[in-house]
């Protein structure tokens, strides 16, 4: 990646990042020993949610949740990885922290809402950490437009890659909701400019 750093260098540097990449990695172990236990426990339940108003926290836990596929923690990781230090560079470690949950918790209430128009997920699970992979995605091509990946600029290349991504969620919207990557879609550009404070800087002067 042109002008944003080396490898284990910037990870190294950049310990919310190295934090969600060992999350991630305990979390997709663990799912491997207790499928159901993992699901059960952190994925989001429109029926569940609407009825039982304190299984709200479920809206955000439902992003850490890998949705059983193996792709889906190979681009939350892939993402994290590449993503996370310059993204975590630029935020500091506090407002990144801030755009995951609340990425996540975007990402959810648009499930949440999908499931209530949407009688067929309304009982099924929503859960997937390529809704963080998207979010990352999507906030690295926002904040750093001129960078260059693999000899593409920022904007076109993660579009592809996030159109990628979308793809495999929609062939696997059988099993699990497609409306939380779509809600990270949604957001995560408008909220990392937010959250970016070179651009608070910049309106400052």
């Amino acid at each position: 990646m042109q002008g944003v750093g080396s490898e284990s260098d910037r990870v190294g540097r950049a310990p919310l990042t190295l934090a969600l990449l060992c999350l991630l990695l305990l979390v997709t172990v663990a799912q491997r020993f207790d499928d159901d236990a993992i699901a059960r426990q952190g994925s989001l339940l429109p029926s569940l949610v609407l009825r039982r108003p304190l299984q709200g926290f479920r809206l955000v836990t439902q992003a850490f949740v890998p949705n059983g596929h193996l792709a889906d923690p190979l681009f939350a990781g892939a993402a994290i990885w590449s993503f996370g230090p310059p993204l975590e560079g630029v935020f500091g470690a506090r407002r990144l922290l801030g755009f995951v949950l609340l990425a996540a918790l975007a990402s959810g209430a648009i499930a949440l809402l999908y499931g209530y128009f949407h009688p067929t997920f309304r009982a099924q699970p929503a859960h997937g950490v390529g809704t963080l992979g998207v979010a990352l995605t999507v906030a690295f091509g926002a904040c750093f437009p001129e960078a260059r990946l693999a000899g593409v600029g920022a904007r076109p290349f993660t579009k592809v890659v996030v159109g990628l991504a979308l793809v495999s969620v929609l062939l696997a919207s059988q099993q699990t909701s497609p409306a939380a990557p779509v809600g990270a879609l949604l957001f995560s550009a408008a909220l990392a400019r937010a959250l970016d404070p070179r651009r608070t800087m910049l309106e400052a002067k």
